[in-house]
């Protein structure tokens, strides 16, 4: 039996009840476990982010994945977080230079992360209406801690 079925359905009850730190010791779990999965590693550094880890290593596996796969929105998202953090908010509204994403389509953190990124830019406006339209619910607390200065 794959022992992956397991750890996904923990993954799903920790994301859906547990905090952001109680969701990060799944996914860095999980991701030790199947260390080539992009997408764990990218769960990772973003978690990682959101509760303030140094954001200079999560940045380079950030950009990494990035150039592995140039069409991932949360990738981006990821590098992204990763520049805010590091005060480089020019840089974090270039990782999103040259797309035409459906934000309305995107998870609410990645519209969270796309509006403190916006702000950082002084694109206030447009920062707001994205952030007003999020509902709390389906932000983890430190997501919507990026966007509480719009609401």
């Amino acid at each position: 039996r794959n022992p992956r079925y397991a750890f996904q359905e923990l993954e799903r009850l920790t994301r859906k009840s547990g905090s952001t730190l109680e969701l990060r010791q799944v996914m860095a779990e999980l991701a030790s476990r199947w260390p080539k999965e992009p997408a764990l590693q990218n769960e990772v550094a973003y978690l990682n982010l959101l509760l303030g880890d140094d954001p200079e290593p999560e940045r380079k596996k950030a950009e990494s994945l990035v150039r592995e796969f140039p069409t991932s929105l949360s990738y981006r998202t990821t590098l992204a977080l990763a520049l805010w953090r590091l005060r480089d908010f020019a840089d974090a509204l270039g990782v999103y230079a040259g797309r035409t994403d459906d934000w309305s389509q995107a998870p609410a953190g990645q519209r969270a992360v796309y509006a403190a990124v916006l702000a950082g830019n002084g694109r206030t406006a447009e920062a707001r209406e994205i952030a007003r339209a999020l509902a709390a619910d389906q932000l983890r607390q430190e997501e919507l801690e990026l966007i509480q200065p719009l609401l």
